[in-house]
This record gives C-alpha cells, structure tokens and sequence, in this order.
C-alpha cells in the first residue's frame, strides 16, 4: 500500500503543475492528462535512478509532450500526402 500512497503523494503535490505544463504543449485538457498521466508512468519506472526526481518528473512530461507534437504532424503530413489525390484513377471514378 505504501507504494499506492507514494504516487498518490507525487501526483498532488504535482499534478497540477504538470498539467499547466502540458497544456502549453497541446491544446485539449484531455490530451493534457494523457500527456501528465503517461509521464508519471515513464518518471515512476526509473523514479530511484535518478538524483533529482522532482526534475525528472517535469522532464519526463516535457518529453512526453513532444513526442505527442511530433506524432501529431506526422500523421497531418502523412494524411495531407494520402489525402492529395495527383493524377488520374485506374478505374476512371475521379476523372
């Protein structure tokens, strides 16, 4: 049970401000919280590992961040390129 209150400990001394943090990086409150909650599963993995976890936490939800933004304009490039219909169609439906 220890460990459960540990986390619970973390997430409300910084949840927060880890949500704040996210929402600079995406718009939706939504996205916000699955950025926050997928960074303290990454922090909690390697949270004894590190000298200051406090700073690791933050770190992990800036990463987390990012990658949701990269991941977000590779699929807009990827369905503008799908979606960009150039020349014409073998069965004529387009033409």
């Amino acid at each position: 049970m220890a460990e459960c209150d540990a986390w619970t400990e973390w997430y409300e001394k910084h949840g927060a401000a880890l949500l704040l943090l996210a929402r600079q990086w995406v718009g939706a409150v939504c996205e916000a919280e699955d950025i926050v909650q997928e960074a303290f599963v990454r922090f909690w993995k390697t949270r004894e590992t590190v000298k200051d976890a406090e700073a690791y936490l933050f770190r992990c939800a800036k990463h987390v961040a990012m990658d949701v933004g990269r991941a977000r304009v590779r699929r807009r490039r990827y369905e503008e390129a799908v979606g960009r219909f150039e020349g014409g169609s073998e069965c004529g439906m387009f033409e």
